[in-house]
């Protein structure tokens, strides 16, 4: 049937209707059977039985954890490096270079790295960044993840980094705690060295930028003035660095030469304090979701996200996300459901609503 939808899309001769009943029936896939991803990744577990407990987390001092939100209300962002999260104590649940090995597996495969979070060791891996995200913000997962991949070579790269902020709908006034501190962060953690020749991460700290506490969607292009302010964040495989919603940053573009042009990869990590944005997840956050769950949470991000890939995401790719999602969504919250929902229906159901009901529900 999967084969059948691919040709359907080249030859781009179904209507909506005929796609939506044609997709429906491609319920039969590998990504059903556990053994399939273990066998994609053996030296990674998959599970349903994961326990996400305290006591794995790097716990910051409350000095640290102080100084670390000063630099967030006062500039929009921190870097931790990789030997303050993996020096004291037990190392991380598993090797980061392991978790970049499989996602390079994924994609040989044919799927997107972000199915690396059906893997237990990714869980395992922000349950120990989330109290240092905490910890200095405040805030907790809210489930918005994602793996990001560029040069790979594969239709999951996403496009140039241009500027940008990534909540650029969440007002000034709903957006930050009474300190100043943003209640919605970006956690990103490179699984592979971010440098200033492969490419890292380039941002505009707050101070330099008139338009980060001005209700605006998007900002506008900074002044003259303000490019001296700009800041790399070159950062090892391994480190983390936090963002507010309002910061301005962007990625450059890795260089032609030697490993400069290898795939670069990096688990984006979305976290808000609970009363700005619930979590898209309803239940326990001890555990990890089951991994059914996972898959519907890896597939609706993908659909939400598809705008940011370089290459067009093909319809019948699409439908099969929405396959994995629609199933599973009494574990989501309503506004992610009607999110994901409105998503899909407006790029790929010609808008109507009433398909999601006959062919996904």
């Amino acid at each position: 049937t999967v084969s059948v939808l691919n040709w359907c899309d080249m030859v781009g001769c179904l209507s909506a209707r005929r796609f939506a009943r044609a997709a429906h029936t491609a319920a039969a896939t590998p990504w059903a059977a556990r053994g399939y991803w273990a066998e994609l990744c053996p030296g990674l577990t998959v599970s349903d039985d994961v326990t996400l407990t305290p006591d794995t987390g790097r716990q910051l001092g409350c000095t640290r954890a102080t100084e670390l939100r000063e630099r967030m209300i006062h500039e929009g962002v921190f870097l931790i490096p990789a030997d303050e999260l993996d020096g004291a104590g037990a190392a991380f649940a598993a090797d980061v270079a392991a978790l970049q090995r499989a996602a390079s597996a994924l994609i040989a495969a044919g799927w997107p790295p972000s199915f690396l979070l059906l893997y237990d060791e990714a869980w395992r891996v922000m349950q120990q960044v989330s109290p240092v995200v905490q910890g200095a913000t405040t805030t907790r997962y809210n489930m918005d993840v994602i793996v990001i991949c560029v040069n790979s070579g594969s239709a999951f790269d996403w496009k140039d980094g241009l500027p940008h902020r990534d909540r650029p709908g969440r007002t000034v006034r709903n957006g930050f705690f009474k300190d100043g501190c943003s209640a919605n962060i970006t956690a990103w953690l490179p699984l592979t060295d971010a440098t200033l020749a492969t490419g890292c991460l380039y941002c505009l700290p707050a101070p330099a930028d008139k338009a980060y506490f001005v209700e605006k969607e998007c900002g506008e292009p900074f002044p003259l003035h303000a490019v001296e302010a700009i800041r790399a964040l070159p950062c090892p495989a391994g480190s983390l660095v936090c963002m507010s919603h309002r910061l301005m940053h962007w990625r450059s573009r890795p260089g032609p030469y030697g490993d400069q042009a290898s795939p670069r990869y990096a688990l984006s990590l979305g976290t808000a304090d609970p009363a700005a944005e619930a979590s898209y997840l309803r239940g326990d956050d001890r555990h990890a979701p089951p991994v059914p769950i996972r898959a519907a949470l890896v597939a609706a991000q993908q659909l939400r996200y598809h705008h940011r890939l370089a290459a067009p995401l093909p319809n019948a790719t699409a439908a099969r996300y929405m396959s994995m999602f629609m199933p599973e969504k009494r574990a989501f919250s309503a506004d992610y459901v009607e999110s994901v929902s409105a998503i899909f229906a407006s790029a790929y159901l010609g808008g109507d609503r009433s398909m999601l009901l006959e062919y996904y529900s």
